[in-house]
């Protein structure tokens, strides 16, 4: 089985923080879910006054409009957004456990940069290298055991797939950040390119990026639960024949973790849990 270093996009507080402990961490990345081959972090960004500042920019940075104001107002957000990403990285990213601090400002429009400086921690030289890295994301539940099945039928470079999207303004296919799986060369290049658009929110920004380096992402399959009745609701046959469970609430973020609970019983039951099979 390919070996899998599977990064959580994380929030250290709530209610992100309850489904992490609540949720995955009970279920599918608990110790005795995870398979030999594959690893699970947690990578999560900074507080403080620069967390202030980001939110600011990231607002000043939607500000619509076209008049000479509102241009200027934009202008400067993105400039800013632009200024603080790439000057939080400058600082390494540090792990303690299966937890990862990178020094990014915590909030939603500097994900792309939590995610860089996460998989520039991954791939540098003197940490364990892995086959791929997965990037998930808080609301997902992902059975380990059978994504090392499908990761070993992928491309062992040049691999970007994961459930697509579309860009209703380029056009451009970009694999939802709520499960991208990147063979080590790719996770590499993400970790290493310098030459971001900040303004644009993760998962299209990578996109964007593999088209112009030639990259083609592919399909993958993924299941969306809104509560914990659609889990019930799905067959064994559902349930076996994939890996990706989008557990995304619409009662509320905190209903994930009861999703996830009602999912990984359904698992178990039909003999595909807790090792992740």
């Amino acid at each position: 089985m390919p070996r899998i270093l599977v990064l959580v996009l994380s929030v250290d507080s709530e209610p992100w923080r309850g489904i992490e402990l609540e949720g995955q961490r009970r279920t599918w990345a608990s110790a005795d879910a995870v398979p030999a081959g594959c690893k699970v972090v947690f990578y999560y960004g900074t507080l403080g006054i620069r967390r202030w500042f980001a939110r600011v920019a990231g607002r000043l940075q939607r500000t619509e409009g076209s008049s000479a104001p509102r241009r200027l107002l934009r202008r400067i957000g993105m400039s800013t957004v632009a200024a603080i990403s790439v000057f939080s990285l400058r600082k390494p990213a540090v792990r303690r456990g299966d937890r990862l601090w990178t020094d990014v400002p915590e909030t939603y429009w500097f994900t792309l940069p939590k995610t860089v400086s996460a998989l520039r921690w991954a791939t540098v030289a003197g940490e364990p290298r892995f086959d791929y890295v997965y990037r998930t994301n808080a609301s997902s539940y992902i059975r380990l055991r059978t994504l090392q099945e499908v990761a070993n039928e992928m491309p062992r470079t040049g691999c970007y797939a994961g459930f697509l999207g579309r860009h209703p303004l380029t056009e451009c296919s970009f694999v939802s950040g709520s499960g991208a799986l990147m063979s080590w060369d790719v996770a590499s290049e993400v970790g290493t390119c310098r030459t971001w658009d900040w303004g644009v929110v993760d998962d299209v920004a990578m996109g964007e990026h593999m088209n112009a380096i030639g990259i083609r992402p592919l399909a993958l399959p993924r299941v969306t639960l809104a509560d914990p009745s659609a889990a019930e609701s799905l067959t064994d046959e559902g349930l076996r024949g994939n890996f990706h469970f989008r557990c995304k609430s619409g009662e509320g973020l905190r209903a994930d973790a009861a999703v996830m609970h009602t999912l990984h019983a359904r698992l178990v039951g039909i003999g595909g849990g807790p090792a992740g099979a």
